[in-house]
Parts: structure tokens; sequence; C-alpha cells
């Protein structure tokens, strides 16, 4: 057997090596390594999120938190918080998201920081839709 002959052969089974690999080997090996993750109660998978850039009607870029829930994909906008922190979702899908126990709680903290004004708005739309007052007191 000439030394051409051992190349080609080599060079042959490595290459059907490479290919039972990427095919069988490589996609088994993540499966069995990924699923074995054990999460903490509450939070979400990581292999069911990911980080998108959209284009916006302005030709600018947006940062999308893609949450996948079964067959569903949820896009959520990330944006800057308040204090400079990221925040993803809008806050709809936030208050939606959010037990009530702490609704409850951001309910009554929020109270003490808002202005008279923005409270005065409040309780009477509140007024307005539970005893049909209007702006005068009178029904």
């Amino acid at each position: 057997m000439g030394l051409a002959t051992m190349v080609v052969r080599g060079a042959l089974g490595l290459g059907a090596a490479g290919l039972i690999w990427n095919t069988i080997g490589s996609p088994l090996y993540e499966r069995v390594r990924g699923d074995n993750v054990i999460m903490e109660s509450g939070y979400v998978n990581p292999k069911s999120l990911s980080i998108d850039k959209q284009k916006n009607a302005a030709g600018k870029t947006e940062t999308m938190l893609t949450y996948k829930i079964g067959d569903e994909t949820i896009s959520l906008p990330c944006t800057k918080g308040a204090v400079g922190g990221a925040l993803c979702g809008t806050v709809e899908y936030l208050w939606q998201n959010i037990a009530e126990e702490q609704r409850k709680t951001l309910v009554e903290n929020g109270w003490e920081i808002l202005g008279n004004e923005a409270k005065y708005r409040l309780v009477t739309k509140d007024l307005q839709q539970l005893y049909g007052v209007n702006r005068g007191g009178a029904k």
C-alpha cells in the first residue's frame, strides 16, 4: 500500500467521522447536556430566551427580549429604566404579570410619592366609575 492511498483513506476516515459527529454526536451531546439544567422555581429557562435587534420605522435599532412559551413567541422591548437598569416589557405586560400581593405593594408605596394633583385625578376617576359622582360632587 502506497503513501498516497494511506493519506486518501485517512482523509476519508476523518471526513466520515466529522460528518457523523455533526449529524448525530453534536446534537445528541447538546440535548443531553442542556436538558440536565435544574432551574430554580420561578425562573425562566435560559434556553427559552434570546436577545434580538430590530430596526424601527426610523431605521434605528431597538433591542427585544424574545421569550418562547411552547409554540408561542413573545417579543418584549428592552429599554433603560428610570435608574439606568434594563426594563423589558411594556407597562401593561409587566402589570399583568405581577402577582396581586406585589401589585398591592407597588400601589401602596407608589401612592406616597405621587403629587397631590395626580392623587386627585386618580381618586376623582375612581369615584366617577364607582358611584357616578361628577366633578361637583353630585350624582
